[in-house]
């Protein structure tokens, strides 16, 4: 077997080297050199693990498509192999025989116009319409490869919108051809909240999986077989411990369907699939299960009505090299049986589905080791890691305990303290800092430095890589982060030029000290600009004062109230507005409101946003709106609290236009006298003896 798979079916005599076409490209120095367009684009012709080529298939012509556009990203067993990375082509039920949703097509880039889709951002909000398409066919909703539009270039032509950009009817047959944005038939998966996970566990005529649909129950969500030891490390218990538990996976379940058992499902399949590409399987596995839930469960749609839907198919399937392979983002990923079991790989992909790219050093994009992102960890129970600075910048877990830094002559010292730490709140919030982002427009592509203390404890006890280092990475969001520096005490960080200037951007690790039970293990950086290396004019260690812990949050009101109203938007953050009253005199008297009654909205999409406001002691009604009708989508939704307690627990809810609460309670009428006790003189007490 392959020395990273461990298992003797894990070799890689099958998938053997991707099987060409225009791959990712080699120029992936620090930053990475891959423009979108061209044949090195994203979702280039490369076949990767998730690939639709087939012998034998059907080409018709003339056939409307709708469909979202999504990368399809593997982990490869061996790193030094190519990453193929491909788009793909989620259809629209509408457009697919007995209206099965989710099938993905292979895209030929090299039959559309050149450049016709450099400016996607491929952010889970693209679509693509064509009216007259050539697409060859794998016979039983195997998908196929889409390859243009007959007769020539497809004209860019965005579908009708609804405010936000979501399509309000997206049944646009014949309409002409374009891409726009998403249809309400697509499903992203939350970084936030609670996310259910269906696991479907192939069953084809002629190889059986690795384990039993009840061992990889254990693998995953911790579930043991009677007589059998609970799996301690699986992407469950991994994502919720680094996490603090703002992300939790839960198993799936639908009220009467007796065929989803704790969160897995049996798919059997009439069909041999020795051989066959992986993503035709994938298709095949989810026409199945859509036919079974439907026939068994009522109207149940995988794309939409689970977050994330996960399968298991045999290594006898065409991986092309690949362990497994997630949508980016998107809801689905697909395993390797003899991979499936394995908590890093788990993790990997599903951090594919929260929109996360691969974590790189050098010009490796796996090599960054301290970072789930990479590939750093194939075992069953580890070992143990979380994210890279960039990663967890962008997964939003750690956001209030986390800022963004503006670097100066004078210099700003932070405490930096590890995940592990944070997750057990052994820190103060306020004092102590979790991620620093430091934006830098020279390095390009709003790509921003990101430093954390990647202490190996807890969670990420597991990490060697930069081991109990502060480690900064480079990165956005969808992008490959690239790894700079590993920082021991005493180090620094030197980027010369910083933001098109004349002055050089300083990293420096003034000390590291280890802590108690009570007290977290702590890394003091200094950021600060000077005039270069030989200048070193920058500020010393100890010259800058750290940062003051945040006051209390009642401590700014006063005597009054504070109310905090914590948004967390999803992709569409144009659609929400929301109005805080006072109603205690029998009236509704207006205290803030966003996106409304002239206020400013909300313009960031997946981000966390706090509104304080202090008004006077009363009852309080907090109604939110969304013009769409559909609610904020998870990851989003809000959380309200009045003087640091919550009052209104995190909703996500899939459709409302409108919801309120109220909290608080009014002042009794009227303000009684202050009254003054009388005085009283105590009588004298005699002790009663004691006896020694």
């Amino acid at each position: 077997g392959n020395a990273r798979g461990g298992n003797a079916r894990g070799g890689n005599a099958r998938g053997g080297n991707a099987r060409g076409g225009n791959v990712k490209g080699s120029n992936n120095a620090k930053g990475g050199n891959n423009a979108k367009g061209g044949n090195n684009a994203k979702g280039g012709n490369g076949s990767g693990g998730a690939s639709q080529r087939k012998q034998a298939m059907k080409t018709r012509v003339n056939e409307p498509v709708l469909c979202d556009l999504v990368t399809v990203e593997p982990i490869m067993i061996n790193a030094s192999e190519p990453e193929p990375e491909t788009m793909f082509c989620v259809m629209d039920g509408d457009y697919e025989s007995d209206g099965i949703n989710g099938i993905m097509y292979e895209i030929n880039r090299t039959a559309f116009e050149p450049g016709f889709f450099d400016d996607l951002e491929l952010d889970g909000t693209d679509s693509l319409s064509i009216a007259n398409a050539e697409v060859d066919l794998v016979e039983n909703h195997g998908g196929g490869i889409i390859g243009g539009a007959v007769g020539g270039a497809v004209p860019l032509k965005q579908r009708g919108m609804g405010q936000g950009g979501r399509p309000k009817n997206h049944n646009n047959k014949g309409r002409g051809g374009g891409h726009g944005k998403l249809s309400n038939s697509r499903q992203l998966s939350p970084r936030l909240g609670v996310s259910d996970l269906l696991v479907l566990y192939a069953v084809p005529l002629d190889v059986q999986n690795y384990k039993t649909i009840d061992q990889y129950r254990n693998d995953i969500f911790g579930i043991a077989p009677s007589g059998e030891v609970q799996d301690p490390v699986n992407v469950i218990t991994q994502t919720e411990a680094c996490s603090r538990g703002k992300l939790k996976y839960v198993p799936a379940s639908v009220s009467n369907c007796a065929v989803i058992v704790n969160g897995m499902m049996n798919v059997p399949i009439d069909k041999n699939v020795t051989g066959e590409e992986s993503g035709i399987v994938v298709n095949w596995v989810q026409t199945k299960a859509q036919e079974i839930l439907k026939a068994t469960c009522g109207s149940i749609n995988l794309s939409s009505d689970f977050n994330q839907v996960m399968v298991i198919a045999p290594e006898e399937v065409k991986w092309g090299g690949a362990a497994a392979w997630a949508q980016m983002p998107g809801y689905l990923s697909a395993f390797r049986d003899v991979y499936a079991d394995r908590m890093g790989v788990q993790l990997h992909e599903f951090g594919h589905n929260l929109g996360m790219h691969h974590s790189g050093d050098g010009t490796l994009p796996y090599a960054d080791h301290s970072c789930m992102m990479g590939n750093p960890s194939y075992g069953d129970n580890g070992p143990v890691i979380c994210f890279n600075a960039a990663k967890s910048w962008e997964t939003g877990w750690y956001a209030e305990d986390s800022t963004t830094v503006i670097p100066s002559i004078s210099g700003e010292s932070f405490q930096l303290v590890g995940v592990a730490d944070w997750v057990t709140n052994t820190y103060t919030s306020g004092t102590h800092k979790v991620v620093l982002r430091i934006l830098d427009e020279t390095i390009g592509n709003d790509l921003s430095y990101h430093v954390i203390y990647n202490r190996a404890k807890g969670p990420n006890a597991g990490v060697n890589f930069a081991k109990n280092q502060v480690t900064i990475s480079t990165g956005k969001a969808r992008e490959v982060s690239w790894h700079q520096a590993g920082l021991a005490e005493g180090q620094i960080f030197r980027k010369p030029g910083y933001n098109s200037g004349s002055q050089d951007l300083v990293v420096k690790v003034c000390e590291m000290s280890t802590g108690t039970e009570v007290m977290p293990d702590t890394a003091g950086v200094l950021i600060y600009l000077d005039n270069g290396q030989e200048a070193d004019n920058g500020p010393k260690c100890g010259d800058t004062t750290t940062n003051a812990p945040t006051p209390v949050a009642t401590s700014m009101c006063g005597v009054d109230h504070l109310i905090e109203v914590d948004i967390t938007t999803d992709l569409w953050p144009t659609e929400i507005s929301w109005e805080l009253f006072d109603i205690c005199t029998g009236s509704e008297i207006l205290l803030k409101a966003k996106g409304s009654a002239g206020y400013a909205g909300y313009t960031q999409n997946q981000a966390q946003d706090i509104d304080k406001t202090c008004a006077p002691p009363g009852e309080y009604l907090f109604r939110i709106y969304d013009s769409v009708g559909d609610g904020i989508y998870s990851p989003g939704g809000y959380q309200i609290k009045l003087n640091g307690k919550v009052v209104v627990e995190l909703e996500t809810r899939r459709s409302y236009w409108e919801q309120e609460h109220k909290f608080g309670e009014c002042p009794s009428s009227g303000t009684p006298p202050p009254i003054t006790p009388s005085p009283v003189t105590p009588s004298p007490v005699t002790p009663s003896p004691v006896t020694p």
